[in-house]
């Protein structure tokens, strides 16, 4: 069975994937319908023992909503989308910010890379034993679509993807912050000394090759 859930997605991230998604003949529903199955696991893995405060989940939040974000209906397997929901009950996260990382996490951008300071051309995974036959590759890939990121940033920094610090413009991306990093690295922000327009001006570095225009401040 499926089940149609409400997301919130950044607005140019979204045009960006949808466009990606055209050119390799993949439905939206499906690819995300398999990659939040496939990564809620190493988001409790991540997380395990840990719960977003209050405060931080707050910030996180207006965040998101301050980028400006598209909405869009999703068909999940019932019992997928359930996990969805239980995870981020648990965890207390911002269930779109999860969205958001998981498809800014997917494009693998230059920007990304150089933020954590991984080589542009790192050796994948899968080189060696990718099969030759065209769909099975497919497959071999979709089994852990995020394994080349993972495993990089986890030798680099020696944490999981869910950990890994993002620039302060993508707090909105953010899955979890400790309370001293949530006030040393964001403190100010949350009380609204830096301007929207100024962290928007930001983003031309922070997210791989969108047209800064396509930001529409929050007036």
């Amino acid at each position: 069975m499926r089940r149609k859930i409400t997301l919130k997605v950044f607005t140019p991230l979204l045009h960006e994937v949808e466009s990606q998604l055209v050119a390799l003949h993949m439905k939206r529903d499906s690819f995300l319908d398999h990659l939040i199955d496939c990564e809620l696991s190493y988001l409790e893995s991540d997380l395990s023992g840990k719960r977003l405060s209050v405060s931080a989940k707050r910030f996180i939040a207006r965040s998101l909503k301050r980028l400006g974000t598209s909405q869009i209906n999703v068909q999940l397997n019932s019992s997928i989308a359930e996990r969805l929901d239980d995870v981020t009950l648990k965890l207390n996260l911002v269930r779109d910010s999860f969205i958001n990382r998981l498809l800014y996490f997917s494009l693998g951008s230059d920007s990304l890379l150089k933020h954590f300071a991984l080589e542009l051309n790192s050796p994948s995974a899968h080189e060696c034993s990718l099969p030759t036959g065209y769909l099975r590759a497919i497959h071999e890939i979709q089994a852990d679509p995020l394994i080349n990121l993972r495993r990089l940033v986890k030798a680099k920094h020696g944490v999981g993807l869910y950990l890994a610090p993002l620039p302060v413009e993508l707090a909105a991306f953010e899955c979890y912050l400790d309370e001293e990093t949530f006030w040393g690295k964001y403190g100010a922000l949350s009380n609204g000394s830096k301007s929207t327009t100024d962290l928007l001006k930001s983003f031309e570095s922070a997210i791989y090759r969108n047209d800064v225009s396509m930001i529409k401040p929050v007036v």
